[in-house]
């Protein structure tokens, strides 16, 4: 019905009406409203906008397997915005197979894996640490698993 309402298909056309039946819907834990209204939410249409509870959004209704939601929480996290901070989770996402054969999908991913491979090189790359202190540091040998935005 929120779909419904967002276009005005069968009814009067009300933003407000539309994100009333997504969040109903999104309680109940159904991907595609959750998505919905993270979108509803991240613009402000019918709701107040709060881009970091839109994320929220797209990551729960993403663990459920939403491409569209998936695309968001990676675009997300590679344009560098401040509502994420992981290197990693965005690489994590890129690589997802339905982000991958989405029409702007494979363009995301060349543009996430280009951001990560400018800004932390290491990321996933077998690396040995060196350091002042011998006990903390010294001939330490792993894999770089992480790397945060810093700006």
């Amino acid at each position: 019905l929120g779909f419904k309402y967002r276009v005005g298909e069968g009814c009067e056309q009300s933003q407000e009406r539309a994100v009333e039946w997504f969040a109903e819907a999104a309680q109940q834990e159904y991907a595609d409203a959750q998505c919905e209204l993270g979108f509803a939410i991240y613009e402000g249409n019918g709701i107040s906008q709060n881009k970091e509870r839109a994320l929220e959004l797209w990551e729960l209704s993403a663990a459920q397997g939403n491409t569209s939601a998936q695309y968001n929480v990676a675009w997300n996290q590679y344009d560098g915005r401040p509502i994420i901070s992981s290197y990693a989770e965005a690489r994590r996402l890129s690589r997802h197979g339905t982000l991958r054969r989405m029409v702007k999908g494979e363009s995301v991913v060349r543009q996430i894996e280009a951001k990560i491979d400018e800004v932390c090189p290491l990321l996933g790359r077998r690396v040995v640490l060196c350091g002042m202190d011998e006990e903390a540091l010294n001939g330490a040998i792993g894999t770089a698993v992480d790397f945060s935005f810093t700006e």
